[in-house]
């Protein structure tokens, strides 16, 4: 009974690591978050240059 319960474990750690792994292969890093707001401006699905501008 306790190998069966490691095991579920470790098969559900190595399907949260896989998923975790997708999540982050997938991600577009180019742009930010939506709904982001810095000092009550918004810089929604900006890139990191253009809300550097518009942040000052």
């Amino acid at each position: 009974m306790k190998i069966k319960r490691s095991l579920i474990v470790l098969i559900i750690l190595f399907l949260s690591a896989g998923g975790y792994t997708a999540l982050c292969f997938f991600a577009d890093t180019d742009r930010m978050l939506p709904k982001t707001t810095v000092n009550d401006t918004d810089i929604s699905n900006m890139t990191l240059t253009e809300a550097a501008l518009e942040l000052g």
